[in-house]
């Protein structure tokens, strides 16, 4: 017995998977990170994008908002906090 795919073991006899490619059409072994040529983007839901987990409220160096986890019962993540600490130490001093 020849050993098979499984795809092409469970595949009735004269028809062929969805989305399966045509003969004599190149399979790429990786997908591409652009959009290629004759393809078109989902159009937008219309749901809002809502993260799995609350991100802190700081900036970064960049002046972008950080995407750290905030900590326990804040808006900050640990390295926002500590740097919160360290400015207020220093105007105490």
């Amino acid at each position: 017995m020849n050993r098979q795919p499984v795809f092409q073991s469970q595949v009735p006899a004269g028809c062929e998977m969805y989305n399966s490619p045509k003969p004599g059409q190149d399979v790429a072994a990786i997908m591409p990170n652009y959009i290629q040529s004759g393809t078109e983007l989902a159009p937008p839901s219309g749901v809002e994008y809502k993260a799995a987990m609350p991100t802190c409220i700081g900036l970064n160096a960049q002046e972008e908002r950080c995407r750290a986890p905030q900590a326990k019962g804040t808006e900050y993540c640990i390295g926002h906090l500590k740097r919160i600490q360290k400015q207020a130490k220093a105007a105490e001093e």
